[in-house]
């Protein structure tokens, strides 16, 4: 899909759960994926690398739920912004 359409925005959806690292194997092939934090099976291990590979978004749950996985996963101030809201604002083209 993304040879063929490389301006589509690509969001991984539950981060895989507990098999989150399959995930990499395709994360960060394109700069229009995203990473859905999103999942029933939480792990502060999953929060960077997915970050690093493809960006992310988030909320399925309550807040509270992912929320607590990202505070565990002790990003700096510039990751933590992007994941907040800045890579929502550049999903949907907010200003």
């Amino acid at each position: 899909m993304v040879k063929h359409f490389p301006q589509i925005k690509i969001i991984l959806a539950h981060t895989g759960g507990y098999d989150w690292h399959v995930k990499m194997d395709i994360a960060g092939i394109s700069d229009t994926m995203y990473a859905e934090l999103c999942s029933s099976c939480t792990s502060a291990d999953k929060v960077l690398p997915l970050i690093k590979a493809c960006g992310t978004d988030t909320i399925l749950f309550h807040p509270g739920y992912a929320l607590g996985m990202v505070a565990d996963a002790h990003l700096d101030a510039q990751t933590l912004r992007f994941v907040m809201g800045i890579n929502v604002q550049k999903i949907f083209q907010l200003s």
